[in-house]
C-alpha cells in the first residue's frame, strides 16, 4: 500500500513545494530458499551428463517467513528565480525505514564477538542488530541558467544525495 500528498505554493519569486509519502510492503516467503525446490549434488561431469546424482536434498516443511516494511519519506524544496534567466533550487528530502521484519519471529542473524562468529544465531523479528535507515537526510540542490535570455537552452547543474529503500534483502534472508 503507497501513500502520498504534495503541496505547491508560489509566493513572489519563490515556487515551494513539499510532500510526504509512505508505503507499507510485505512478503511472504519460505526459510532456506535454496532447498525448496531441492539440491541436486553431482560427482563428476559425467555423473550430471548421464544424471545421476550422489545426493538430493529438500526441505519438507518450510518455515513460513512474513516480512514487512513501512517506509516513508517528505521533502521541502524552494526554487527561487533570481532574474529570469537564472533559477536556483534549495530542497531537503529524508527517507526512513523499519527495515525487514518478520512478523512471527523467525529471523536471524549470526553476530560477532572479537572478530569470531558466534555459532547460536541472534533469532527475532528482525535480521539487523540495528537500523540504520531511521534518518537518511538528503539535500538537493539545483541550478538553471539561460545565457541567451531567450528561453530556448539551458544550462543546468546540480548535487543531491539519494538513498534506495526498494532493495531485494528478502532474496537474500
Amino acid at each position: 500500500y503507497t501513500g502520498s500528498n504534495a503541496l505547491s505554493m508560489t509566493r513572489g519569486r519563490h515556487n515551494l513545494k513539499m510532500g510526504v509519502w509512505v508505503q507499507w510492503v510485505h512478503q511472504n516467503a519460505f526459510s532456506s530458499a535454496q532447498q525448496n525446490a531441492g539440491t541436486v549434488q553431482y560427482g563428476t561431469l559425467l555423473a550430471f551428463l548421464q544424471d545421476q546424482p550422489t545426493t538430493f536434498s529438500f526441505q519438507a516443511n518450510p518455515t513460513l517467513l512474513s516480512f514487512g516494511s513501512t517506509q516513508a519519506a517528505w521533502y521541502f524544496q524552494d526554487e527561487i528565480k533570481l532574474r529570469p534567466n537564472l533559477t536556483v533550487r534549495l530542497g531537503l528530502r529524508d527517507e526512513s525505514t523499519t527495515g525487514w521484519n518478520d512478523s512471527n519471529g523467525h529471523s536471524s542473524n549470526y553476530l560477532f564477538t572479537n572478530g569470531i562468529i558466534n555459532t547460536d544465531p541472534l533469532i527475532g523479528t528482525s535480521p539487523f542488530v540495528e537500523n540504520h535507515a531511521k534518518a537518511l537526510w538528503q539535500p538537493r540542490v539545483g541550478v538553471a541558467w539561460d545565457p541567451t535570455g531567450t528561453g530556448k537552452w539551458a544550462v543546468r547543474a546540480g548535487f543531491g544525495i539519494h538513498n534506495d529503500l526498494q532493495d531485494n534483502l528478502t532474496h537474500r534472508l
